[in-house]
């Protein structure tokens, strides 16, 4: 059974690395749609980096965290995305913005899943 939770605990950190590195990425280019400072940004890309570190250590705790940190942030950006596409602005931006958001969606939603089934194994 180690083994199974170990492949949902990897997953879970390769959600959140490549989740961070999109953000990291793709932030400084739509940060105008996003009410928070810069600080706050990068403290989520931040804690991002630490969830997926803390998964490979396999503790109880790391995996609760990992679960709660996935459905704050699939909320989030899917709020954000809701937001902006029915804002209707039809600016390049807003339109990124909008498909960055729903792939980070996206990538929360499986971090949600993974990190679920390595805290019940």
């Amino acid at each position: 059974m180690k083994n199974i939770s170990d492949y949902y605990s990897k997953a879970t950190q390769s959600v959140f690395i490549v989740a961070g590195i999109l953000m990291l990425v793709t932030f400084p280019y739509f940060f105008t749609k996003f009410e928070m400072s810069t600080y706050i940004l990068l403290s989520v890309v931040v804690l991002l980096a630490i969830a997926a570190g803390l998964s490979a250590s396999g503790s109880a705790l790391a995996k609760k965290m990992n679960v709660a940190i996935a459905i704050f942030a699939c909320a989030v950006s899917s709020y954000r995305a809701i937001t902006i596409f029915f804002n209707g602005s039809e600016e390049p931006l807003a339109i990124f913005s909008f498909w960055v958001l729903q792939i980070l969606s996206l990538l929360f939603f499986f971090a949600i899943y993974f990190s679920i089934r390595a805290a019940n194994k």
